[in-house]
């Protein structure tokens, strides 16, 4: 089930974050699209203050990136991070965009449920399908 919320993070690349020919290093890329995936948890409620004190998290299970363009540091990136969801795990789509509004890449991400405490998979509970289902529906 796909929520309709696309949530953007703005950036702007680091210095730190280039390669010797100037461009953002492909192992940064998954740097920035964290940050997309973290607001866009938070803000659809599904990572707050009682998932971290219940020791349970949202770990990847599984990601593919694909790479369009290269982007150079100082240049200001929006990523897009689209939450979705079915019955074992959370699908996360990210779009990365250049200042001139050009995709430079995407990240699908997998995420599975676990309680940390005991490093075990947990199957999503109800709350958290209610709140990506919530998000969906204020949306429409």
């Amino acid at each position: 089930m796909l929520v309709d919320t696309r949530t953007l993070t703005e950036c702007i690349v680091g210095d730190g974050d280039t390669d010797v020919y100037g461009h953002m290093n492909n192992s940064r890329y998954h740097l920035y699209f964290e940050l997309g995936r973290i607001k866009a948890l938070s803000e659809a409620g599904i990572l707050d203050e009682e998932l971290i004190k219940s020791f349970r998290g949202l770990p990847v299970i599984k990601k593919c990136t694909e790479y369009k363009r290269g982007v150079r540091a100082g240049e200001k990136i929006s990523i897009y991070s689209t939450i979705q969801r079915d019955r074992l795990r959370i699908i996360i789509e990210h779009e990365m965009y250049n200042s001139g509004n050009e995709l430079v890449a995407t990240e699908r991400t997998e995420h599975a449920l676990k309680d940390l405490k005991r490093d075990k998979a947990m199957k999503l509970t109800e709350e958290i399908m209610a709140k990506v289902l919530e998000v969906h529906s204020e949306m429409h």
